[in-house]
């Protein structure tokens, strides 16, 4: 559980700068110090997960290659 008075790192949205706010302050108007942006405090934005690399075995490598690339029809 968080106290109000927990902080919480943000990044200003126009240069990227980070800032601590207390969570008391969630819902308020930061201005970041370095470039004067103006924004919503809140919770830091979950970042999602980068897609996963397939290997050259994977079964969606192997069906995409079979698509791209057939057999030769038979005779």
């Amino acid at each position: 559980m968080t106290s109000p008075d927990d902080k919480v790192e943000v990044r200003c949205p126009k240069c990227d700068h980070r800032l601590r706010f207390a969570t008391k302050f969630f819902g308020r108007n930061g201005l970041c110090p370095l470039c004067g942006a103006s924004f919503k405090i809140g919770p830091p934005e979950q970042k999602s997960q980068p897609p996963a690399v397939l290997d050259d075995k994977s079964e969606a490598w192997k069906i995409s290659t079979y698509f791209r690339n057939p057999p030769p029809p038979k005779k």
